[in-house]
C-alpha cells in the first residue's frame, strides 16, 4: 500500500503513530521521535539535548521534508477520517469546510490551499509545512502539532484550542482572533504575525518566542507561562495575570506597557519636582 494511504495504527490520534519493538528501542534511547515517526541521527540528537539543555526558546526543530515535486499529489476529497496521510501534497487544493477527524499527516506539504472553514478535530500534524494557505475560521481543536511550519497563511479566526504544539513556527500569518486556549505550546515561535485579540487563555506556553508580531489585545488570563519572549512586538492591551509577568522577556520599549499592568503609576511629566 502506498505510503500517502497507508491506514494510521496509533496509540494516540494525537501523538503519531504506533510503535514496533526497534522503535520503542530507539525511543527510549533518545533516538526515535514518537511525533515524527522518523530515526534521528547522532547531531540531531546532540542538538535537541543542547537545545534543551541550554533552555533557547528561539531554537524550533524543523520540519524533515522532501522537495514538494517527490511527493505523492493528493487532493482533499480523498481524505476521510481516521486514516494516515504520509509522503504526500496538496497544492492549490479546495477543502472549504470539509469536516473529518482523527487523520494524521506525516511528512505532508501544504501549498496555496483553501482549508477555510475545515473543521478537523483531533488531527495530527508530524513534519508539515503549510505555505499561503487559508485556515479562516477552521476548526482543529484536539490536535497534535510536531515540527510543523505555518507561513503567510491566513489564520483569522482559527480554532486549535485543547490541542498540543510543539516545535511549531508560525511565520507572517495573519492569526487575528485566533483560539487556542487551553493548549499546550512548547517550544514554538511566532515571527511577523498579527495576533490581535487572539486567545491563549488557560494555556501552558513554555520557551516561546513572539518576534515583531502585534499582540494588541492578545490574552493570555490565567495561562501557564514559563520563558515567553515578547522582544520586539506590539503589546498594547496584552491582557496577562500579575504574577506572570517575571516570566516575560521585554525590551526597553515595553517597560511601559509591562509596569502599568504591574500596578506602576507611570509619570509622563518629566518637569515634576
Amino acid at each position: 500500500m502506498p505510503p500517502a494511504t497507508q491506514r494510521h495504527l496509533r496509540l494516540d490520534h494525537s501523538r503519531g503513530c504506533g510503535i514496533g519493538l526497534l522503535r520503542l528501542k530507539n525511543l527510549l534511547q533518545g533516538r526515535w521521535s514518537l511525533f515524527t515517526g522518523k530515526a534521528m541521527g547522532y547531531s540531531e540528537v546532540r542538538r535537541l539535548k543542547m537545545a534543551k539543555k541550554a533552555g533557547r526558546a528561539s531554537w524550533v526543530v524543523p520540519p524533515v521534508l522532501q522537495d514538494v515535486a517527490k511527493l505523492t499529489p493528493l487532493r482533499g476529497d480523498v481524505v476521510v477520517a481516521d486514516e494516515e496521510y504520509s509522503e504526500c501534497a496538496f497544492v492549490g487544493d479546495d477543502w472549504q469546510r470539509k469536516s473529518a477527524s482523527g487523520i494524521c499527516f506525516d511528512t505532508a506539504i501544504f501549498e496555496n490551499a483553501t482549508l477555510s472553514g475545515t473543521r478537523l478535530r483531533d488531527v495530527a500534524l508530524s513534519d508539515v509545512r503549510i505555505t499561503g494557505s487559508d485556515m479562516a475560521n477552521a476548526d482543529w481543536s484536539g490536535g497534535g502539532f510536531r515540527q510543523v511550519e505555518i507561513v503567510s497563511t491566513r489564520l483569522t479566526g482559527f480554532v486549535g484550542s485543547e490541542s498540543d504544539y510543539e516545535n511549531v513556527l508560525f511565520s507572517q500569518c495573519k492569526a487575528n482572533y485566533a483560539v487556542m486556549q487551553l493548549s499546550r505550546i512548547i517550544q514554538c515561535r511566532f515571527e511577523g504575525c498579527d495576533l490581535t485579540e487572539a486567545t491563549f487563555e488557560g494555556a501552558t506556553l513554555k520557551r516561546i518566542v513572539f518576534r515583531n508580531c502585534d499582540l494588541t489585545g492578545t490574552r493570555f488570563m490565567h495561562a501557564n507561562l514559563d520563558e515567553i519572549d515578547l522582544r520586539g512586538s506590539r503589546i498594547d492591551r496584552i491582557e496577562i495575570m500579575a504574577e506572570d509577568l517575571k516570566q516575560l522577556r521585554i525590551d526597553i520599549t515595553q517597560t511601559p506597557v509591562i509596569a502599568r499592568l504591574a500596578g506602576a503609576k507611570i509619570d509622563d511629566d518629566a518637569s515634576h519636582h
